[in-house]
C-alpha cells in the first residue's frame, strides 16, 4: 500500500470510530475496519424514528430545499442530495426520483464473503 492509501484508509476508520464514540452506530453493525466499510446503521436510526417513506414531492427552484427537513440541498454531480434525511433527488429534482442514500440492502451475504476471504487469508 502507498503512503497515501494508508493515510486514507487511516482517516477512515478514524472517522468511523469517532461516528461510534457519538452513538451512531448500533450494534448489529456490519463495518469491519478491514476492508467492510458500509453499514445500515443510519437506516435503522432512520426507521426507528418512523421515517420509513421518502417524500414524493418534486423540488422547487432555485435553489431547492429538503421537503422534510426544509433545510437547503447539495448537488453531488449527479443530483440533489440532504444529507441529513440521507434522500436523494435526481438533477431536475422529479417526486418520483426521491430514494433513501443510507440503504445498502442486505449486507449478511457480501459480509459473510468478505469474512470468510479474510479467514482464508489469516490462514495462510
Amino acid at each position: 500500500m502507498t503512503d497515501a492509501t494508508t493515510r486514507w484508509k487511516n482517516q477512515v476508520i478514524d472517522r468511523y470510530e469517532q461516528e461510534r464514540t457519538d452513538g451512531l452506530h448500533d450494534y448489529r453493525c456490519e463495518w469491519r475496519a478491514r476492508g467492510f466499510w458500509m453499514c445500515n446503521c443510519s437506516k435503522r436510526r432512520r426507521e426507528a424514528k418512523g421515517f420509513t417513506e421518502p417524500p414524493k414531492d418534486d423540488l422547487y427552484f432555485p435553489p431547492p430545499e429538503c421537503p422534510r427537513c426544509h433545510y437547503g440541498l447539495g448537488h453531488d454531480g449527479d443530483g440533489w442530495v440532504c444529507p441529513d434525511c440521507r434522500l436523494s433527488w435526481d438533477s431536475n429534482g422529479a417526486g418520483s426520483s426521491v430514494k433513501f442514500t443510507d440503504d445498502n440492502g442486505d449486507l449478511a451475504a457480501s459480509l459473510a464473503h468478505w469474512e470468510a476471504r479474510w479467514a482464508a487469508e489469516d490462514k495462510g
